[in-house]
């Protein structure tokens, strides 16, 4: 039996999350596939709400005791324990969803790590630098020893397996690449409903832009923050040239947990209070409406695995604006018009390039919904993410006996 270890996973909307439950939902389709499909097996921590809404057939569910974050873990692996009892007495290979995993001892491992961020420069996370130092130590130092003993690591795209290899010190063949779904999307409330959700909001259809992730430093929010604030200082006014009056600048919802009062604090400080309006956490079909209705997804992220929100927002056909990472390399970028139904627009990351990117996106007519998503050359779903993870693990066991 193969025994994904989920129990450390987070009960807060995450990439992470979104994966999991997104291939976990499309294991079922598989028993029909030319693919083989192992029995398989799940540990979730007892409470969580990581399989709410999923019908799941074909997958053993146990619950345990809440995992904890990767020290809790180590130490926990460190003590050994009793003999493993439940699925973990069954477990031939173990999918661990956190570093490090947790399996029993002799039984083969492959760990999931979405990117290499702890083991960049601090400027890559904006964490303060009691977080980021002891993370930094163990992504350079403890996690590359770890992984000399692990099956493989499994990440989500190929800029994330190009710099884990190097990070980890792994030969490319130790470090698989099983990408996320670059067309899925959750469905969008219905009309009236998603009427309800903008005017509870304060908005209109296509008269706001929308940030989506947790606050964390990473996600570089206050890039979009200084950027609305220049953009604010120049929208309604006439320019010398004599030209008509810039566009009125278009609110921005931010979407996501986190510390909301230290960011509400930072937009009232640059003048924004009432052009910025966090709106906490949301549920999927909540998001997708968003999305769906807005004028650009503003995605001023530093650092990223995959970025999901991207592509989200292209299966929505929403205009994206967002700073060029290396995960995006594949991504078509296409430059600002008025007639594209979706546009990547990746100015550098500065302000000023940020302000004039949201004056051209508000100079553009409302959009027509619904828009048609924008075409990526790739197509793939979360059907292929759990078909190519019964390869990996077919393989991965066939090569250890």
């Amino acid at each position: 039996m193969i025994v994904v270890d989920a129990s450390g996973m987070p009960d807060f909307a995450s990439g992470a999350r979104t994966r999991l439950r997104g291939w976990l939902a499309q294991w079922p389709q598989l028993a029909d596939a030319a693919t083989p499909r192992p029995p398989l097996g799940l540990l979730i921590a007892r409470g969580s709400t990581l399989l709410h809404g999923l019908e799941l057939r074909g997958i053993e569910v146990e619950e345990v005791a809440p995992a904890g974050g990767p020290w809790q873990r180590s130490l926990a692996r460190l003590r050994g324990g009793a003999a493993p009892s439940g699925l973990a007495a069954r477990a031939r290979l173990w999918q661990s969803e956190t570093v490090p995993p947790c399996g029993p001892r002799g039984v083969p491992a492959l760990v999931t790590i979405h990117d290499a961020r702890w083991a960049e420069p601090r400027a890559a996370t904006n964490a303060s630098l009691l977080r980021w130092l002891p993370r930094y130590l163990a992504a350079r130092h403890w996690i590359p020893r770890q992984a000399r003993q692990w099956a493989g690591v499994v990440t989500v795209s190929p800029a994330a397996a190009r710099r884990l290899a190097h990070v980890l010190a792994l030969p490319d063949s130790r470090v698989h690449c099983i990408g996320n779904a670059t067309v899925a999307t959750p469905t969008p409330l219905p009309r009236a409903a998603a009427l309800e959700l903008l005017e509870r909001h304060g908005v209109a259809s296509g008269s706001y832009f929308v940030a989506l992730g947790h606050l964390e430093p990473r996600k570089g929010l206050e890039l979009a923050l200084e950027a609305l604030a220049l953009a604010a200082a120049r929208c309604g006014t006439t320019e010398r040239s004599g030209a008509l009056p810039l566009p009125e600048l278009p609110p921005l919802l931010v979407v996501g947990g986190g510390d909301l009062a230290g960011w509400q604090a930072r937009a009232a400080a640059l003048q924004l209070r009432d052009r910025v309006r966090f709106v906490g956490r949301l549920a999927d079909d909540e998001v997708a409406t968003l999305l769906q209705h807005a004028r650009a997804l503003l995605f001023p992220s530093r650092y990223e695995g995959f970025g999901l929100p991207l592509y989200e927002a292209f299966a929505l056909g929403c205009p994206v604006v967002a700073r060029p990472l290396d995960c995006f390399e594949s991504l078509r970028c296409d430059a600002p018009s008025a007639t594209s139904a979706a546009t990547l627009i990746r100015p550098e990351p500065t302000a000023a390039a940020w302000a004039a990117a949201l004056t051209e996106l508000a100079s553009r007519p409302p959009p027509v919904l619904p828009r048609a998503p924008l075409e990526l050359g790739e197509r793939f779903t979360w059907r292929d993410t759990a078909a190519g993870l019964a390869a990996l693990w077919t393989r991965t066991l066939a090569a250890r006996e």
